[in-house]
Formats: structure tokens, sequence, C-alpha cells
């Protein structure tokens, strides 16, 4: 009854892990960000606060989610005082990069500082949850068995939505409800030609195939640590995305696994084996494939093009702003470039930056890295910072925080553990 009672305490944080990279479905399409996972932490953070209203026992995450909160909220109104004062305008940016509809010279809170700090919010409260669930339970092994299943549905929808549009023609999608401000549909499916053939870009539902490679390949990477086959599974869904972000990615875990891991022949053969079978296969996919992701790299297609014209704008915005903003920003979710890097400048300053980077680096710093496990942990996380800062700016996406949950637990565990261990080998001297 107790291991009942258990699971049923922590629903709505199960349910929340297993939807966790579901993006595009929402529960009202009246309201654009509401998604599963979101409702479901939601749910499970309400459902705890009347707990502790009505004086029950409870998981508790509100002592750190409060300390949070009101830093959160201090930050924002000292960017919103400096913009009170300097008034800064934005009409050098492109209307796709500023969030809000409203006129560029409105520069005191803009709405989508609103809607951007409330996804923050719920991401951090994931976090702890996930974080509290870990130390109390005192292992990761049950959030990991429930994140692999959630995934491995996430991607055979994806192949199922691939399969079905070489028999159908068309998108066969039911699912997927977001409509974007702009009236982008979610469901809608990306094409490319490779090797005279036309064929679709896997996105399962997430809003499109970059984003799919940026949700599952860090999932990839860590379970080919964790000696888990299906890693096999991610990383052929990854590449079917046929996205550069997908590419960038899997080149920064070879380099890594070569300099870190000194995995030289290992990854060498790999590689020289995938290469070689597409090439026994039909050469003209492999080099329309080069062709295709090296015509975005050098500016040469219309989407890299529009990514540097946005990241330059995005850079010159910040570095001829006052002292004040370059250190605080103009405010959260003020902008969104098609890179974290300019976009988080912009909208949290320098110190902010800092404070974001700092964070998810710590416990990587940190952590002994005497199992294959906490090894996918270090590669799984620097690769989706990586792409956060280059590729896909996703802030909100839950699966961020769920690796770097995984990352903070081992390192506090570590830490918790550390006088035990001095103590023994002291004793033992």
């Amino acid at each position: 009854m107790k291991h009942i009672f258990q699971y049923r305490r922590y629903l709505f944080l199960y349910l929340a892990i297993l939807t966790m990279l579901i993006q595009s479905f929402v529960v009202s399409t009246a309201i654009k960000g509401l998604l599963l996972p979101y409702v479901f932490i939601l749910s499970q953070f309400s459902l705890d606060l009347i707990r502790v209203l009505l004086n029950r026992k409870t998981i508790n995450v509100f002592s750190y989610f409060i300390i949070f909160f009101f830093s959160f909220v201090f930050w924002q109104l000292l960017a919103q005082l400096f913009n009170a004062i300097y008034q800064p305008v934005f009409y050098t940016f492109p209307t796709a990069i500023l969030l809000s509809p409203e006129n560029a010279s409105v520069s005191i809170f803009r709405n989508s500082m609103i809607t951007q700090s409330m996804y923050l919010i719920t991401c951090i409260i994931f976090f702890l949850y996930l974080l509290k669930y870990m130390q109390t339970a005192n292992s990761a092994e049950m959030i990991i068995k429930i994140a692999r299943f959630g995934i491995i549905v996430f991607v055979v929808y994806g192949f199922v939505e691939y399969i079905g549009y070489f028999i159908t023609g068309h998108s066969i999608d039911v699912i997927s409800n977001r409509i974007t401000a702009v009236d982008y549909h979610y469901g809608k499916t990306q094409l490319i030609t490779l090797g005279g053939l036309i064929i679709p870009r896997i996105k399962s539902l997430t809003s499109e195939p970059s984003v799919f490679s940026f949700s599952v390949l860090p999932f990839a990477i860590l379970f080919y640590y964790m000696k888990d086959k299906i890693y096999i599974l991610f990383l052929i869904a990854a590449l079917l995305s046929t996205s550069t972000t997908a590419i960038i990615g899997i080149i920064m875990f070879i380099i890594i696994e070569a300099v870190v891991f000194k995995k030289y022949v290992k990854l060498g053969i790999t590689l020289i084996a995938v290469l070689a079978f597409i090439s026994i296969v039909d050469t003209t996919i492999l080099f329309d494939f080069y062709k295709y992701t090296y015509l975005k790299l050098s500016l040469q297609h219309v989407s890299g093009i529009d990514r540097f014209e946005n990241f330059h704008n995005s850079l010159a915005f910040f570095f001829s702003s006052d002292v004040f903003h370059f250190l605080f920003g103009y405010g959260f979710g003020y902008i969104r470039s098609v890179d974290g890097f300019s976009t988080l400048l912009v909208n949290i300053g320098l110190v902010g930056f800092i404070a974001y980077v700092a964070f998810f680096a710590y416990p990587l710093l940190k952590l002994k890295y005497n199992s294959d496990y906490k090894k996918g942990l270090l590669v799984s996380n620097i690769v989706l910072m990586a792409l956060i800062f280059i590729s896909v700016t996703e802030f909100y996406c839950f699966h961020i925080w769920f690796l770097a949950a995984l990352a903070w637990y081992e390192y506090l565990k570590e830490k918790r553990h550390a006088p035990l261990i001095r103590c023994k080998q002291i004793q033992y001297a």
C-alpha cells in the first residue's frame, strides 16, 4: 500500500516526464503554450500547495521555488527600471525576433516577458521536483525508466508519421493542434530532396525537424554511454530529421569522444562504416546531404542567411547598450533570435548569461567521472547546451531541465557522501 501511495503521490510528475518532449499538442488551442507536461507539473505543484495549506505531508519544493521566484522577479523589475530610465527602442530587430506584437517603441512590460517568464518558472518547478524526487528515492533509476518509455513512444510516432507520408503522400499527424501567433501549424511536414527522392523530415510531436533532433539526440548520447541499445533507434531518428542541428550535435559528440575519452579508433571505424553504407546505397544521397548542410553553414541557403543576420542584429544591439542593460538585459523573453547566445545576452545581460551558464556547468565541472553513466551526463549536457547557443533557441523544453536535474543530483550525492568517504580513507590509512 505504501508503494501505491507513493506512485499516486508523484503521478503528475511521472506524467510530466512521460510527455516532456511533446510540443505540438496543446490542451486548449485558445492558450497557445498550454502543453501537456506544463499542465501535469503545475497540477502536481497545485496539489502539493493545497496539502501544505492543509498541513499535510507533501513534497517540499516550495522553499527553493520561493527563493528563485523572488530573485527572478527582482531581476525583471530591475531590467524594467532601466528600460524606463533609458527607454530603448527595438526598431533594428526584424519583426520575427520580437516575441510580442506590440510596437517596437514599447519597452516596458512587453507581453512576451510575462508569457516567457511563466514558461521558465514552470521549467524550474519541474527541475525542483525531479531533484527532490531523486533525493527522496536516493536513485534516478525510476525517472530515467519513465523518460525512456516516453521517448520511445515519441520516436515511434515520428517513424509512423514518416512512413505514413510515403504511403499517403501527405502528413498523417492527427495529434498536433498547436498554432503559433504567426499562424504556423505544428503538424506541417517539411520535405527535402536526397538522391533525387523527395522525402519528409522526421519531426514527431515537435515544431520542426531541428527541434526533434535537439530533443532526441542528447538521450541517444546518454543511452549510448549507459550501454542501452535503444540509442541506435534514437540516433537513426535524429539523422532522419536531416537537420544541421543533428549534424552539429553528432560532430560534437564524436569530437568529445575522441579528444576527452580517447576513442579515436572505435569512432573512426563507425563513421567510415556509416559513410560507406550510404555511398553503396546511393552516392547522390551523400552528396545532396553534404550540399544542403554546406549551403546552410556557408550562408548560401536562405535559412543560413536569415540565421546569420538575426544573430548579427542581436549582437549589434547588445553591444550598443548602455552599461546597465549590458549587464542586466532588457527583460526575459523580449527577443528570440535563432541562437541562444545572443538571445540570452539581450534578454538578461552579461551577468544573467553567466548565471545561466554557471547553473548548467557547475555540477558538470564538479562531478567525478568514475562511471559511464556520468560520462554520458557530461557529453549529453554539453551537446545540449551547445545546440541551444548555436542552433535551437529553446529554454523551455523540459528535457533540458531533466538532464540538468540528473547532473545536479549526481553532484549533490557525491558532495553528501564526500565526508564519509574521506573519513573512511583516513581510518584505513
